[in-house]
């Protein structure tokens, strides 16, 4: 389960990325098995496709979004000590 303040500190850093790169959606899942099983997100799902990376071996981020290319790479760091915290709290 994730602690509170996780979830405030994730919360912001999803609403600051999607409004500095204009995600309509962004959110972190955990792999269990072939499924995905949401985490915590920010935004509105909309009916785009669905775009997603693998930060780790059991986390995965995924976002929507209308503007031109988003390069996940920019935030790439930034990804990785969130999925590790995730991670971390899960287990």
């Amino acid at each position: 389960m994730l602690s509170e303040d996780s979830l405030v500190n994730i919360d912001y850093f999803l609403e600051t990325i999607s409004q500095k790169y204009h995600l309509d959606h962004a959110y972190f899942a955990r792999k269990i098995g072939k499924r995905r099983h949401f985490l915590v997100g920010y935004g509105n799902e909309q009916f785009i496709e669905n775009n997603h990376f693998d930060i780790t071996d059991n986390i995965v981020f995924f976002w929507q979004t209308r503007a031109d290319l988003f390069d996940v790479q920019i935030i790439r760091d930034s990804l990785l000590n969130i999925a590790r915290q995730l991670e971390q709290e899960l287990n």
